[in-house]
């Protein structure tokens, strides 16, 4: 996840923040907006299995930030965006890289968060190839997912939004 971030802000240098991003033939507009908040593309990359893109995925903010640790412990508004690129992507590939994902950034103390983690997968559990998810967060509403701008669910816990911030 560090080095998702790190890469999306070595990216960052060399587009201008002005300007949305092209990343595998998928375009990241400059902003997004959940509930009123608006927030500026941070950085971007590819999610690559055995050298083939599974998916783009781009970090917003409120402010720009090169600190991994302070993003995904802040309780500030953010989200993340993938956008699905590989076409042969099942669903249950996709909850089984965000349940590893989701134990390693727990130390693999998952139980805690079970409901919210099976809220989350199971939002995703039906993606495919052009499918966007977003996964944002605003303080005092929580940690919410969206599939293609349709909500799938949501939870208000900082703690289990520190956790998946920390996959990526």
């Amino acid at each position: 996840m560090i080095r998702f971030l790190a890469l999306g802000v070595a990216l960052l240098g060399v587009c201008s923040a002005a300007f949305a991003e092209e990343v595998e033939g998928v375009n990241l507009p400059e902003t997004l907006t959940f509930e009123g908040q608006t927030l500026t593309l941070n950085g971007s990359g590819v999610r690559t299995k055995y050298r083939i893109p599974i998916y783009v995925a781009a970090l917003y903010l409120k402010k720009m930030s090169p600190d991994a640790e302070s993003i995904c412990d802040a309780d500030q508004p953010m989200a993340i965006r993938m956008h699905m690129v590989y076409g042969r992507l099942t669903g249950d590939q996709m909850v089984g890289a965000i349940e590893e994902g989701f134990a390693k950034a727990t130390g693999g103390d998952t139980a805690p968060f079970a409901r919210e983690l099976e809220m989350l997968t199971s939002s995703v559990e039906h993606v495919a190839v052009d499918d966007v998810v977003d996964i944002y967060y605003l303080p005092g509403v929580g940690l919410g997912v969206l599939l293609n701008g349709e909500y799938r669910g949501g939870a208000d816990n900082l703690e289990f939004k520190k956790a998946v911030f920390r996959i990526w």
